[in-house]
């Protein structure tokens, strides 16, 4: 069959359409910025890594395609990735400020609260009030983490600390053989009781299948602090990451989508 003209000006429409199309998809792909994300990793009961909570890793795909970057994620503890954001090699999901880190961090807004609460033994509980009362505990902590900074201030003087691997069952242990009198966790409940509840659930099922005695925990009505969790990159590496992110921060929250913060009392 004969090509015509007209017919002949169609395929060119067509197929100049088709370059239009993949030029602006190279384009666009081309333009996506690739994002190093230093992520945690809490170890789960086998020790290995577990996987980011469903609820979380939406809000990082919706903030990625908000911000038009694509998040290379990196798992690492917690104190290599704090190493590793101090030598301006990634950006930091799930961070607190402190002062020290104010100077040389841009933290973006707030993405949620955590509760950080204590944890004891049930036939070692006391009543908190405020930090003076963990006066000659040893506290157990993870390794690298940030409890706010009048704690940090009082680690080494009105108490001892034992620090840890990101591991709950392994640190649980410690708190079951008394090698420390007082736990610090983080949880995004606001609820002790309910907190309670969940944490003598697990572990009667867990020490009851290892032959264990049963023992019992408690979480202290109060919690030690309520921590604003936020992305941050090293200041000289920020090109204007951060101002996209607390645009696709702020977007989000009122879409309904980035909804992990939770009603807050304010820091302890």
């Amino acid at each position: 069959m004969a090509i015509t003209p007209s017919r002949l000006a169609v395929l060119r429409s067509v197929l100049l359409s088709g370059v239009i199309f993949l030029v602006s998809v190279t384009a666009s792909l081309a333009a996506t910025r690739e994002v190093s994300l230093l992520v945690p990793d809490p170890l789960d009961s086998k020790g290995e890594p577990a996987p980011i909570p469903k609820d979380k890793q939406r809000m990082l795909d919706y903030i990625a395609r908000e911000a038009d970057v694509h998040f290379e994620v990196q798992r690492y503890p917690w104190k290599r990735i704090l190493l590793l954001a101090e030598q301006g090699d990634g950006l930091v999901f799930g961070i607190s400020k402190t002062r020290d880190r104010e100077r040389m961090f841009h933290f973006s807004r707030p993405l949620y609260a955590n509760y950080v609460w204590l944890v004891t033994r049930k036939d070692a509980r006391f009543d908190y009030k405020g930090i003076s009362d963990l006066k000659g505990r040893s506290v157990g902590v993870v390794a690298g983490a940030h409890y706010g900074d009048n704690f940090d201030e009082q680690k080494g003087k009105l108490f001892r600390v034992e620090s840890d691997i990101n591991s709950m069952l392994a640190r649980f242990n410690k708190l079951i053989n008394r090698r420390m009198d007082v736990m610090v966790i983080q949880d995004p409940g606001s609820d002790a009781r309910d907190l309670e509840e969940r944490i003598n659930r697990y572990f009667s099922k867990h020490l009851a299948a290892e032959g264990q005695p049963v023992v019992e925990f408690s979480v202290l009505a109060k919690p030690l602090l309520v921590d604003d969790i936020h992305f941050a990159i090293r200041a000289d590496k920020d090109d204007g990451l951060i101002q996209k992110i607390d645009a696709a921060i702020v977007k989000g929250k009122k879409q309904g989508i980035v909804v992990l913060d939770l009603p807050k009392t304010g820091k302890q």
